[in-house]
């Protein structure tokens, strides 16, 4: 068993006994513990997605994509010049803010996020 697998059956071991003594009945223990596995997994999940996002686009959070695209989207933007034009200008103006214009990967790489999912 991997240490990560020993981890867990201990701290599932200290849930069920501090659940023992309680006066939670028996056969409503998994009411109990389910819920909490998946708050850790869900966690988790959110953890690793975080420090993925980080690592890819530094301090930029990608949340702010989602506000460059509605500021100048239309459909098939992506599809004429001016509509490129407009997402690069408003990308360039976020990555400004944050004094990060002049990170020419960071922007290809925020552009190339933008126009895959947008």
């Amino acid at each position: 068993m991997s240490s990560n697998g020993a981890q867990l059956k201990s701290t599932l071991w200290e849930a069920a006994n501090a659940l023992r003594g309680s006066a939670v009945d028996r056969t409503n223990w998994k009411s109990y513990i389910l819920p909490l596995l998946f708050f850790k997994r869900i966690s988790d999940c959110w953890d690793e997605e975080t420090a993925e996002a980080a690592e890819l686009y530094g301090d930029v959070d990608p949340g702010y994509f989602d506000e460059i695209v509605r500021l100048v989207h239309f459909d098939g933007w992506q599809n004429t010049h001016a509509g490129e034009r407009e997402v690069k200008m408003a990308l360039r103006k976020t990555l400004f803010k944050y004094k990060l214009h002049q990170d020419a990967e960071l922007f290809e790489r925020a552009y190339g996020y933008i126009c895959e999912y947008y």
